[in-house]
């Protein structure tokens, strides 16, 4: 009798256990994936700003270069400029394309802007390589209709546009931040622009406008804020997801959407 009733408190503490981890486990699906992290210094003199990089090196002169949208093909004249801009030499030594002083883009366009204000001349080949010329829709898609991958997309935790950012993330960015950028403290600046869907304006990837949000743009990872720029026409499939930024209490503050 004495058996018996250990044996069924035992299973009565293993069926609780398991719920309780089933619980857990429904509660963290059911939580919103984060985007940004609260800023915890607001300053003019904080974060990743125009101000806070060293200049290109040519005195009195700024180069900036305005990179469309487009998906893929975009991506792929972005990088065509880019590369006309570093066959033109200069009297300093360096190339035209060495000093840029502010790439600013919408789009498919972004993805080599940024890969640009992050590797400079030197990662042309590689965005060439592993994104331009890259069969994209395969691994997005095998992503999204694998067993564990249809799992995490019917949960709040993971949305559509994280397929997106996962692979520009692998492919090219390799968990690379704001924060790298401007530990680099390299010019050239980097802007990335979206729409704001939920004001009707534009929404640019800045400290400054982060300021606004009290958000830390510098814990944004490139992947995640050039996801939010490229419509479902840059690897010619439906991963086209708005991104929205949130307050610390998970409150919604922005809801953005990258141009065609």
């Amino acid at each position: 009798m004495s058996y018996t009733r250990f044996f069924l408190a035992r299973h009565v503490r293993r069926v609780i256990r398991c719920f309780s981890v089933l619980v857990l486990l429904v509660l963290a699906g059911c939580a919103y994936p984060t985007r940004n992290q609260e800023a915890k210094i607001i300053d003019e003199t904080y974060g990743y700003r125009w101000g806070n990089l060293e200049t290109s090196g040519a005195e009195n002169t700024l180069v900036v270069v305005s990179a469309s949208g487009g998906g893929t093909r975009a991506a792929a004249l972005t990088l065509s400029v880019l590369r006309g801009l570093d066959m033109i030499a200069l009297p300093n030594g360096k190339t035209l394309a060495q000093e840029v002083d502010l790439v600013s883009s919408v789009s498919g366009g972004s993805v080599t802007a940024a890969y640009f204000a992050l590797k400079g001349p030197d990662g042309f080949d590689v965005i060439e390589r592993d994104f331009i010329r890259k069969d994209g829709m395969t691994p997005l898609i095998a992503a999204a209709v694998n067993p564990l991958g249809l799992a995490s997309l019917a949960t709040p935790k993971k949305e559509r546009v994280d397929l997106l950012i996962d692979y520009l993330d692998e492919q090219l960015f390799k968990g690379a931040t704001y924060q790298t950028l401007l530990d680099i403290r390299q010019r050239p600046y980097l802007v990335l622009n979206a729409a704001d869907m939920v004001e009707g304006v534009p929404f640019a990837f800045t400290q400054r406008k982060m300021d606004l949000l009290c958000s830390d743009l510098s814990q944004i990872s490139l992947s995640t804020a050039v996801a939010g720029r490229i419509p479902s026409s840059a690897l010619a499939g439906d991963f086209n997801q708005l991104l929205t930024v949130r307050g610390s209490g998970g409150q919604a503050l922005a809801t953005c959407l990258g141009g065609g």
